[in-house]
């Protein structure tokens, strides 16, 4: 017998459904464990451990789906988990022998799962989709119902603030999403810059990140820019600015990235997936949020985190994952995010003395 995950949604969900992973296989330790994930994303999963066997589908292309359904379709599945809502993962779902399938709770998908649940939206999305496990595991539902209330809208109370700083709530040993990544060394004074995001809205600016470079270049640090290959372009205009910095876009892995963020000391990013998989490796991290919230539920899932954020604007957030362009024309959430700001931040991430905040 095996369970089963489908996660198909994009990697920072991804990274986001560890907890989930991790619970499954504690709830079922002699069962082997599936996931279904994006094209791309499978490595990393497998190199972490996090799962038995990974179906990876391209889900533009019929074709892959129905080379997922004829791997997965000869296996006995005890339980399987969807946190992803669309009609596709549902689909998959229904087309697949199973015992029992779990998801959310939505009109039209009655005729598809067993048990559901209603989404909890209160709580943070790394907690969402570990919720599902409560349907299946009534020991876990005791623990689950009695830790996470602290997460409840937040768990903090200065969510609105224009910086928000996560150290003061920590996370419960069974909803971690860190992973042990082993590195030969730790470089003191080395800090990541991730200025890139699928979503433009997202990308606080590249003059922003060209003046933050200089100020840590000042202060005698080592900075090293991440990205995808979609994202080189983009770095490289910041590295051409600022004299001895190094660019990784485009040139790592997943699994070399989460290994090389091991390395630094901290991370400055937008709200993206290198937020999240600094999570993955325990990194200190600054994150900047420009058209979305942390109500949404997307915020840095670990306790070494500060968020930074325009928190003035009655726009925002303008949706759940940003978009390619202001649907106001003005982008003020990112463009008015001063630097000042951020090195502030920075500061009280790596508790540098005042007077060398600026």
């Amino acid at each position: 017998m095996a369970n089963l995950v489908i996660q198909t949604a994009f990697l920072g969900d991804l990274l986001l459904a560890i907890p989930l992973l991790k619970q499954v296989k504690r709830s079922f330790p002699n069962e082997k464990l599936y996931l279904v994930c994006r094209k791309g994303l499978g490595p990393v999963i497998t190199e972490l451990q996090l799962a038995d066997v990974v179906v990876e589908v391209d889900k533009k292309k019929s074709s892959s789906i129905r080379e997922a359904k004829k791997k997965l379709r000869p296996v006995q599945f005890t339980n399987i988990f969807c946190p992803h809502q669309s009609i596709r993962s549902a689909l998959l779902v229904l087309s697949l022998k199973k015992k029992r399938a779990i998801g959310f709770y939505d009109w039209w998908n009655s005729w598809i799962f067993h048990s559901r649940i209603r989404r909890p939206m209160d709580l943070p999305d790394a907690l969402r989709q570990v919720a599902l496990v409560t349907l299946a595991d009534s020991k876990f539902d005791v623990k689950f119902d009695g830790e996470s209330t602290d997460f409840l809208n937040g768990g903090l109370q200065n969510y609105h603030l224009p910086i928000v700083d996560f150290r003061e709530q920590s996370i419960p040993d069974w909803a971690d999403m860190q992973c042990p990544i082993d590195v030969s060394k730790i470089i003191e004074k080395k800090v990541f810059l991730a200025p890139g995001s699928t979503w433009n809205t997202k990308r606080w600016g590249r003059e922003h990140y060209i003046q933050l470079s200089h100020w840590l270049k000042d202060l005698g640090y080592q900075v090293e820019l991440l990205g995808s290959p979609e994202e080189r372009e983009l770095c490289q205009s910041i590295a051409d600015q600022v004299p001895g910095l190094q660019n990784h876009a485009g040139k790592t892995s997943l699994i070399e990235t989460l290994a090389l963020l091991r390395t630094g000391q901290a991370l400055v990013c937008n709200d993206s997936g290198a937020m999240h998989m600094a999570a993955v490796v325990g990194l200190p991290t600054v994150a900047v949020f420009g058209p979305t919230t942390l109500d949404l539920g997307y915020r840095p899932w670990q306790s070494r985190a500060i968020v930074v954020q325009n928190n003035l604007l009655d726009c925002r957030p303008c949706g759940l994952h940003g978009a390619q362009r202001c649907p106001l024309g003005h982008h003020q959430c990112m463009k008015d995010l001063k630097v000042e700001r951020v090195i502030q931040a920075f500061s009280k991430l790596l508790t540098i003395p005042e007077s060398l905040e600026i």
